[in-house]
């Protein structure tokens, strides 16, 4: 379904597909993997496919425009507003999309950050809540996991589990030959009963 990009009026599900790099001819299977959805990674330049999926039923009776721009970093920190729009790489002018869903196609031919905008309603009169902004980076590794975040999903994983368990132990550690003792000596009494 891919991610969900909202505002506090308006959301849509979004993905985008790149189109597979050039396949050999001798390649008779084609890897699953190359047709993968990606939310705001794209690992590499080219075509790409980009669709969104109206969640609110108002959406689809409102006219809505598409404008995909490349844009560079300002700032030292990389929030929105360290972000300013460099040139336009496509645009699609405002149609009804009754069905729920829309697809366009952009070339995009340099990695570096980007921002789709969904504009809703008049372009001209549209104010900042009427504009959905998905930010988008060509280039990111998105298949292949770093290390680090194997160990903090490990550290995660003992967090949540092992370590719960480990200060139970620990807690109970110092009680267990006072319960043993107890047991023993209920068990004793029971066993010189039946010898007697």
């Amino acid at each position: 379904v891919g991610c969900i990009v909202a505002n506090d009026f308006y959301a849509v599900y979004f993905s985008a597909y790149v189109e597979p790099e050039e396949i050999s001819s001798d390649s008779a299977k084609v890897n699953e993997s190359l047709f993968k959805s990606h939310c705001k990674n794209i690992p590499h330049t080219g075509n790409v496919y980009f669709t969104a999926d109206l969640v609110d039923e108002d959406l689809r009776e409102m006219p809505i425009s598409l404008r995909l721009v490349e844009q560079e970093l300002t700032g030292k920190k990389e929030t929105a507003a360290d972000y300013k729009d460099v040139r336009i790489i496509s645009e699609v002018t405002p149609k009804v999309y009754s069905q729920g869903t829309i697809e366009t196609l952009a070339a995009i031919d340099k990695i570096g950050h980007y921002a789709l905008y969904l504009i809703i309603g008049d372009e001209q009169s549209a104010s900042a809540d009427d504009i959905l902004k998905i930010r988008l980076h060509v280039g990111a590794i998105t298949e292949a996991m770093p290390f680090w975040r194997y160990a903090a999903k490990a550290a995660e994983l003992f967090m949540t589990f092992a370590f719960p368990v480990l200060i139970l132990l620990l807690i109970m550690l110092p009680m267990l030959p006072k319960l043993r003792f107890a047991a023993l000596s209920k068990m004793l009494p029971g066993m010189q009963d039946r010898k007697n």
